[in-house]
């Protein structure tokens, strides 16, 4: 550690400048919004070599920062509106929007931005023509303290309008500049940025789905199935790898020449799901088996912590609300059967699905895998295998026997029978 900064306040983001030793801070303020009585937040900058904090703007309600490539300027992403700052004349341009925001990025060249919203729309917009009317004095109530500044006749200050301040500078209200507006996503844009050439905008959501659009034309390109709900995105200086960091506590490389993913790094992977399974560990493999995105298992090498593999138990959608998120199948019990003489590895799972529609019951599925020398193939797929659902998994410690439990006062003691095609099929 080369230094440690002390700012006296709960950092909630941070963005440091490419061309001074500053640091931006958003922080958590004790002072009380008048209106709402929620705590503000301030930003603040930073000086790493003067150890001063300057406090920029009181804000609330504070979606995302981020920086311009130039760091020129600082755009600060609210509820229902955008800021950006000019770091070098102290000033900043308010943009308003009539949905919630959810991200922003800058374009690497042009004056430009692209918002995303929670509706799924992404938002292009041309700062270069925006227009602006004289300005315009504040003045100052006498009987309640408040600055305003009155508008010019048959000027409305609107969700399309801008306004600049500079301290005690007037204000200069003018028209809102040229948008473009676009819809793809069914539910709110995770993460967007430019291409480094900035030829494309890149957006992600909770679709598992990296959409890219062509700026000259908006064009839409696809690269789905990435298998869970996605966050961000960001994109490498060489243009050669977009980042993609998953709501599973993942990043994905995707390789742009070849339009695919290249490699995933990982660590545990959990995202909203509770931990049903516990932690189960595979005495053959020695990892950890654990129930991940609904319908899967993933196995985690607790020598090297890291993420090993994926197993899908039940293939499930990955866009999934409301009652549809609530019937996806889990993976509630994971058990394993030790190698016996000429018996490989088992490993037995349990998924459950409550359907809304099943009114009378619920979809349970037991499944028997066997270690074909790489990983668990499915072997052997019991529907319905009790009448309730199932409380308890038992494996023998040494005969290839699986003892289930349920909540119909009964328990089932499964073994392994060859057939006549010598396949192993569990029976009760």
């Amino acid at each position: 550690m080369l230094k440690k900064l002390s700012v006296g306040q709960k950092i909630k983001m941070m963005v440091m400048s490419p061309l001074k030793p500053i640091f931006y801070l958003l922080v958590a303020s004790s002072v009380r919004h008048p209106t709402t009585r929620a705590y503000t937040e301030e930003l603040v900058s930073v000086h790493a070599s003067k150890l001063r904090k300057d406090i920029m703007l009181t804000l609330r309600d504070t979606v995302c920062m981020t920086l311009a490539p130039d760091g020129k300027s600082l755009a600060v992403v609210t509820r229902s509106s955008f800021m950006i700052y000019d770091l070098f004349e102290h000033s900043f341009e308010r943009f308003f929007h009539p949905r919630p925001l959810t991200c922003l990025a800058f374009h690497p060249t042009e004056p430009m931005v692209a918002t995303g919203d929670c509706w799924g729309h992404l938002t292009l917009w041309y700062l270069a023509s925006r227009q602006s009317v004289p300005a315009i004095a504040p003045v100052t109530d006498p009987a309640t303290g408040k600055v305003s500044a009155p508008l010019p006749p048959g000027v409305r200050l609107q969700h399309t309008k801008i306004v600049r301040t500079t301290g005690d500078q007037p204000l200069a209200i003018g028209a809102a500049p040229k948008q473009t507006d676009e819809h793809w996503h069914s539910d709110q844009v995770g993460g967007i940025c430019f291409s480094p050439g900035g030829e494309m905008v890149l957006t992600v959501g909770t679709e598992g789905v990296l959409v890219m659009w062509q700026l000259a034309t908006m064009q839409r390109s696809f690269l789905p199935r990435l298998g869970a709900p996605l966050a961000t995105v960001s994109a490498s200086p060489d243009g050669i790898y977009y980042a993609l960091c998953t709501r599973e506590n993942a990043v994905l490389m995707v390789h742009v020449p070849t339009n695919s993913p290249k490699y995933e790094v990982a660590a545990l992977k959990l995202g909203k799901e509770k931990l049903l399974t516990g932690l189960v560990r595979d005495p053959f493999t020695g990892q950890l088996a654990i129930n991940s995105r609904p319908g899967a298992v993933q196995f985690f090498d607790p020598a090297t912590n890291s993420h090993v593999r994926d197993l899908v138990v039940v293939g499930t959608n990955v866009v999934a609300t409301g009652d549809y998120a609530a019937a996806r199948h889990r993976v509630e019990h994971v058990a394993f059967l030790k190698p016996t003489g000429d018996v490989p590895p088992v490993m037995v799972t349990l998924t459950r699905r409550s359907d809304p529609m099943l009114r009378f019951r619920e979809e349970l599925s037991l499944k028997f895998w066997e270690w074909n020398g790489a990983q668990y193939v499915q072997n052997t797929c019991v529907e319905v295998p009790h009448g309730a659902p199932i409380t308890s998994i038992a494996c023998h410690p040494t005969a290839p026997l699986v003892v289930t439990g349920s909540m119909d006062c009964r328990f089932k003691v499964w073994e392994r029978v060859v057939s006549a095609a010598d396949e192993a099929t569990p029976n009760p």
